[in-house]
């Protein structure tokens, strides 16, 4: 990784490393790029035109993974046809011929698309699902052109993983059919505005390892999740949750992200999660006589991380988490309580406390 380009901007000397494979490249105008004849992953945040990028491509004949910033080169890239992973910036103008680019590169399976503000030109891409089926990661952040490319998730039936509207401005409601990625093994879709019954038939997903839901408007936890037998990882958080269901103690979760959510309690299945390594809780509501003994029930719990909690004084049951690697305080109120006498109880754990949030 070549982060400012300005400190090497000529990496043909690079071509000296035998095992250069994958280059990340942020600069201005870099030089060389050509010498490097072995690279199969580039990406290329620069200001070269097009043309030249086109060119330099020319020369890479091992190049399967291309990420660029260049606007206006969707269509320059249907010659690649070995490319198997692209990541690009493109306007929502470009529907079209990002659309015409995908069905021309058949070793195409990845496809991250970052969009800019402009308008998207809707009555031009029509692509048709069968160009889509044989994607199986898709991300799409900022793109306002969702509706171009797909009206439905039925038409990438064979993703592994998709995010969704990461940062930024950009498409607000969830594409149906999210339940037919039968292969779906990680999805980040917030944040988002979910349609009525966007999140039905999750069942479905039972390969499913990593969900993220943040700010996605979800005021209840759809039953299905409860059949989510891989689930490791889920992040609910800054949703308008005011209870947890019961089940919640059934999934083999290892990561819960609550932070954000109006919680007053926690269910005692809670202490269900016996696998559970890091939480993070949050909301000036929560009760700490009530969460904080189920939280020392949970015997692989090694990070916990607590936003907004008040409470007169610091809660002694912090002082028993002797399992914890690392405790984070964000923003808690202990009405002037110093964390001293915290710090001693944990000799082994890395307590931060944080006044911001950032």
């Amino acid at each position: 990784t070549i982060q400012q380009g300005e400190s090497l901007k000529n990496v043909s000397r690079l071509a000296k490393a035998p095992a250069l494979e994958s280059l990340r490249y942020v600069g201005a105008q870099p030089k060389g790029l050509d010498k490097l004849g072995r690279l199969e992953a580039l990406v290329l945040y620069s200001e070269l035109e097009a043309s030249a990028v086109v060119a330099l491509l020319g020369k890479l004949p091992k190049l399967r993974r291309l990420g660029l910033n260049t606007r206006g080169i969707a269509a320059e890239l249907r010659a690649f046809e070995q490319l198997e992973a692209l990541e690009l910036e493109l306007g929502g103008e470009e529907a079209a011929d990002l659309v015409e680019t995908i069905r021309a590169l058949p070793s195409l399976k990845e496809l991250q698309v970052a969009g800019f503000d402009s308008p998207a030109e809707t009555s031009r891409g029509n692509p048709g699902a069968q160009i889509f089926e044989r994607l199986e990661v898709l991300q799409l952040e900022k793109y306002e052109a969702v509706a171009d490319l797909f009206p439905s998730f039925e038409t990438v039936p064979n993703l592994r993983r998709l995010v969704f509207n990461r940062a930024g401005k950009g498409p607000k409601v969830l594409p149906s059919g999210l339940a037919s990625c039968a292969q779906l093994h990680e999805a980040m879709l917030g944040p988002c505005e979910l349609a009525p019954g966007a999140l039905d038939g999750l069942e479905a997903l039972q390969k499913l390892e990593r969900l993220e839901l943040a700010r996605s408007s979800l005021g209840k936890l759809p039953d299905g999740f409860a059949a989510l037998g891989q689930l490791r990882a889920l992040s609910l958080a800054d949703n308008p949750l005011d209870t947890l269901p019961d089940w919640i103690g059934q999934l083999p979760l290892e990561e819960l992200d609550l932070s954000g959510c109006p919680l007053k309690a926690l269910p005692s299945s809670l202490t269900g999660l016996k696998q559970l390594k890091r939480l993070r809780l949050g909301a000036a509501e929560l009760d700490a006589g009530q969460v904080l003994p189920l939280v020392a029930e949970l015997p692989a719990l090694r990070e916990l991380s607590l936003h907004g909690m008040r409470n007169a004084g610091v809660p002694e049951v912090l002082g028993t988490l002797s399992s914890l690697d690392r405790l984070e305080l964000h923003q808690c109120d202990f009405e002037g309580a110093g964390l001293g006498p915290l710090r001693m109880s944990l000799p082994t754990t890395l307590v931060v406390e944080r006044r911001g949030w950032f």
